[in-house]
């Protein structure tokens, strides 16, 4: 009823683009391993990876190329490592009201995106200290692919299939505060759609 066990993990986290929160170029990519248990009642390795790339096409479009990945080996695994997406960390637009277990899984977002408007928000004349308050507004649309594998799905309807979802958005970013907010309308293959708010980075 009880398990105690050590874990170790390394990751390698690389950065090179203009804006971590929001990048329009350049690229952000991590790598980890963890090792759980020592034992045979809890033997866990795995390997996990994200990758963010994005490349402008004009002064106000940019392309943003996203994927990560899950490996867990041996493929026995109890159902509490069995954990893949949707967990609070990488999902697909359209599917955040389902959550992803299993041992390997993998998925990818292309984001085309266009930048509409700015604006700047100015403390009232009269004030000590004077803020200013900067907003980018961007329209985007996008499509996720993504598949993950389980030995034993059970009656999960998304294990061990090709899953694909797209959407179309609006996103607001307040660079002075490291804040984005998204607007979504996606669609999935299960034939459902809905507007989604996320207050936060996409990996």
């Amino acid at each position: 009823k009880s398990i105690n066990y050590p874990e170790l993990s390394y990751s390698i986290q690389y950065a090179f683009t203009d804006y971590n929160a929001y990048p329009i170029k350049g690229f952000i990519g991590e790598a980890s391993i963890t090792r759980r248990g020592i034992t045979k009642a809890m033997d866990l390795t795995q390997l996990q990876y994200q990758a963010n790339w994005a490349l402008p096409l004009t002064k106000k479009t940019n392309l943003l190329l996203q994927s990560a990945g899950v490996l867990k080996f041996p493929f026995d695994q109890p159902f509490i490592n069995q954990q893949l997406f949707s967990y609070g960390g990488p999902f697909l637009r359209g599917l955040e009201y389902y959550v992803f277990d299993g041992v390997a899984g993998i998925m990818g977002r292309t984001t085309i995106r266009k930048e509409v408007f700015s604006m700047q928000l100015r403390t009232p004349p009269g004030y000590k200290k004077e803020i200013t308050i900067p907003f980018r507004f961007f329209v985007k649309a996008g499509a996720d692919v993504g598949y993950t594998y389980n030995k034993l799905p059970g009656d999960n309807l998304l294990s061990n299939k090709f899953l694909y979802t797209e959407c179309l958005g609006l996103d607001m970013v307040i660079p002075s505060y490291d804040i984005v907010f998204k607007f979504e309308y996606s669609f999935n293959q299960l034939g459902e759609h809905g507007v989604f708010f996320h207050v936060r980075t996409d990996f």
